[in-house]
């Protein structure tokens, strides 16, 4: 049974030989009743060959269509020139040169509403003209088209530029009141011209060369705007250093004891002579007592610490402020 639905799955059959084959397996094995059997059939377009193979044609057959249908819509942009249908006919002719064909036809019923967009009030700012605008018909309704020379942008209050990238028939009416006969440049984006193939072209055709020059070299290049391959690093722990940067040199002890380096007060010569002779000498009038014994007696003995370096630590702070060591 396994061998059989081993070539029921990874055969590379058509659907109805898929279908009989199976059909055979069941009846052979008797597996009219098997739960898992009829959950697995269930599932098949998951796991069949078959299924795969017929899921991927029909995939290949649906860019295919994509393909023609971006093909004849290029051809359309590109040939021929659509009737004029509006008494705006600089501003319809520039709007047909920059937009592809689909989109000049999204964008035409607002450039014929445009027509009846009338502009009530004019006022005007340290930078920027703002335009009051209303509709025929509906004169209760205003718009506020605000307008920047240099560079020249404009923008209108319901937002219909920012939201699909179209022009709206205020702005529209705007550009007519200013007898306007070019679409601005700042109205018409890249992705909405035929122009915008010809940029991905040319960048796809500079990653293929950039791609060919680098060979197998993989190290970066700051010269030249060649982006390459950055260099690897390994994800635990600190990064190698590079040859070429210079290593950082740690800095050395200094003791607070005597100013040498390469030892701390804990380890000083200078107060380890000191500790030793502190035992046979008595106690000096002129110094304080408490520098002789750290925890408060005349003499000092290293039990009543818990380790020698502790004791020697703390016997070398009172050496420095007996003896004004500087710190």
């Amino acid at each position: 049974m396994v061998a059989e639905f081993k070539r029921c799955m990874l055969g590379d059959y058509e659907l109805h030989q898929f279908h009989r084959k199976w059909e055979k397996m069941v009846i052979e094995f008797g597996l009219d009743d098997n739960a898992w059997v009829k959950d697995t059939f269930e599932k098949r377009r998951m796991w069949a060959t078959a299924y795969i193979r017929d899921f991927l044609e029909n995939f290949r057959r649906c860019l295919d269509s994509f393909r023609y249908r971006e093909l004849e819509a290029d051809f359309a942009s590109v040939h021929g020139e659509p009737i004029m249908q509006t008494n705006i006919k600089s501003l319809e002719k520039s709007a047909c040169r920059n937009f592809t064909r689909e989109v000049f036809t999204l964008f035409l019923p607002g450039l014929v509403r445009g027509s009846t967009v009338r502009v009530k009030s004019t006022t005007q700012l340290m930078s920027q003209t703002i335009f009051t605008v209303s509709k025929y018909g509906r004169p209760g309704k205003e718009w506020h088209v605000s307008g920047m020379p240099h560079p020249f942008q404009i923008k209108c209050s319901c937002r219909r530029m920012e939201s699909f990238g179209l022009p709206c028939e205020h702005i529209v009416g705007v550009l007519v009141h200013l007898n306007t006969e070019e679409m601005p440049k700042s109205l018409v984006l890249d992705r909405w011209t035929m122009a915008i193939k010809e940029k991905i072209h040319g960048h796809n055709e500079w990653l293929r060369e950039t791609d060919e020059g680098n060979g197998e070299d993989n190290e970066n290049k700051e010269e030249g705007g060649t982006i390459k391959d950055p260099v690897r690093v390994g994800s635990k722990g600190c990064a190698a250093t590079s040859s070429s940067q210079p290593s950082r040199s740690r800095k050395r002890q200094r003791c607070r004891i005597c100013g040498e380096v390469g030892h701390n007060r804990a380890t000083c010569s200078r107060v380890r002579r000191f500790c030793e002779s502190v035992p046979s000498q008595e106690v000096n009038g002129d110094a304080d007592e408490s520098c002789m014994n750290p925890v408060g007696g005349t003499q000092v003995d290293s039990n009543d610490y818990i380790d020698n370096a502790t004791w020697m630590n703390d016997l070398g702070e009172k050496f420095v402020r007996c003896h004004n060591v500087p710190d």
